[in-house]
């Protein structure tokens, strides 16, 4: 879920009308809500969230924002900040889900998608800070709390249903070309002839790949997103990763995970932290190993017994 962003003061727009004041004549915008068509008057606060796609223009009842929320959006009133309407999230979904574009264009939409994370987590912050600041206000603040949780898991359900079709790859050496599109496209044969040789699945479809993070100063490689076709191709991929333990040197250090959500990757921290302590603190000393295992949704510590040597 994206950012909303206030509607500035002196944009113009096809559906923006002016009206003139009798006292100092002095031209004021008006706008009409597009889904209840409720009159939004610029001398009345400005309370209205305009679509980054089809510039349309909504009402905080119809766009499902309070003032509360509203006001903490406020303050992240930025060019980089976007929000689009229902229609237009819609149509965005469905071009991404043809696959169709060229490669530059998932790269733009990748972008795209982080900026929004950050400017989500940024967001969610200023409402934390309002709600903390507001917690002596009464019956209302309870309703705030429960809806602020219902949105969130909402953002929750949306993050985890667009990676549904991504892997994380570690460990795939980085090109050297100078030209971006050249860069993509050997991550792009690298990670289909992953799949082809030691996973041994022949041809798998990829929609794009990107690289995430900045270049490290160490030239170390960072990690290759690759965004599937099908989610029944990265479960056939999912299943057949202990092939890479028997593969060439090229693919025998590469590990391949879920892409994560920002919660996820959290609880993926607390159970690795509490596996490290387990074989720390275990008796006798050195007789298993805890690993994290299972999918994002069910992640367990596994003990796994050592072989050791007669």
């Amino acid at each position: 879920m994206s950012a909303p962003k206030a509607k500035k003061k002196g944009t113009t727009n096809k559906s923006m009308s002016t009206i003139k004041e009798a006292n100092n004549e002095r031209q004021s915008e008006v706008w009409n809500c597009d889904t209840c068509n409720k009159t939004l008057d610029d001398n009345e606060g400005c309370q209205v969230l305009t679509c980054d796609g089809c510039e349309k223009h909504y009402c905080l009842v119809c766009s499902a924002f309070d003032q509360q929320e509203f006001k903490a959006l406020r303050k992240l009133q930025r060019d980089d900040v976007c929000w689009f309407c229902s229609a237009c999230k819609d149509n965005l979904k469905k071009f991404m889900g043809k696959g169709k574009g060229q490669q530059c264009h998932s790269n733009i939409l990748e972008s795209i998608l982080t900026r929004l994370d950050k400017i989500e987590e940024k967001l969610t912050a200023e409402v934390d800070i309002t709600s903390h600041n507001n917690a002596e206000s009464g019956p209302g603040q309870v309703e705030t709390i429960v809806k602020k949780a219902m949105v969130e898991q909402k953002i929750e359900e949306m993050d985890r249903e667009n990676r549904e079709q991504n892997l994380i790859i570690h460990r795939v050496p980085e090109s050297t070309k100078t030209e971006s599109q050249e860069r993509a496209n050997e991550d792009k044969k690298y990670a289909e002839r992953l799949f082809a040789e030691p996973l041994e699945l022949g041809k798998i479809d990829i929609r794009s790949t990107v690289r995430l993070g900045k270049k490290k100063e160490d030239l170390s490689p960072r990690p290759l997103k690759v965004v599937l076709q099908s989610k029944d191709d990265k479960r056939k991929i999912m299943t057949r990763l202990k092939r890479l333990k028997d593969a060439d040197k090229e693919f025998s250090n590469i590990s391949i995970c879920d892409d994560l959500t920002r919660d996820e990757r959290e609880i993926l921290r607390e159970k690795v932290r509490e596996a490290r302590e387990l074989e720390k603190n275990q008796e006798p000393e050195g007789l298993w190993r805890y690993r994290v295992r299972g999918p994002p949704w069910n992640l367990q510590i596994r003990r796994i017994k050592i072989d050791k040597p007669n």
